[in-house]
């Protein structure tokens, strides 16, 4: 039998774990962030907040890869993140490195240029695009 949560009882749940989320965050805790955050996505699955700490939980613990599927689902949910773009662009750069690939380069590239178009002054984000220079031509 399923029982059904009443949305004042699933907001409360939804703040509960993230505000634990939080704070196991600001204590590098981020294996039980990682569980504080998928915790409050039950409760609340559309949640843009607890999506994108779950991908920068998931890139802190070392899995760029599982960050970036994250963060493609925060911008489903708001496609002008400039912030969820330039995390996009530094796990794509952290796998350009690891697996010599430059697709992930590209996605690097263009997650960067995308976080500027939306928020211009951003000196960290364009150094990265500097230091990894223009798209080669075909």
């Amino acid at each position: 039998m399923t029982s059904v949560v009443a949305p004042e009882q699933q907001s409360q749940s939804f703040r509960a774990a993230f505000a634990q989320g939080l704070e196991y965050t600001r204590n590098r805790e981020h294996g039980l962030a990682l569980g504080a955050y998928e915790a409050a996505l039950k409760a609340n699955p559309d949640s843009r907040d607890a999506l994108f700490n779950l991908g920068a939980t998931h890139e802190a613990l070392g899995d760029p890869f599982q960050a970036i599927t994250i963060y493609k689902r925060v911008l489903e949910l708001e496609p002008n993140d400039a912030d969820c773009y330039r995390n996009l662009g530094t796990c794509a750069m952290k796998l350009a490195y690891r697996e010599r690939n430059g697709a992930w380069l590209d996605l690097a590239r263009s997650a960067w240029q995308r976080s500027l178009e939306l928020q211009p002054n951003q000196p960290d984000v364009t150094g990265y695009l500097a230091a990894i220079g223009p798209e080669a031509n075909p």
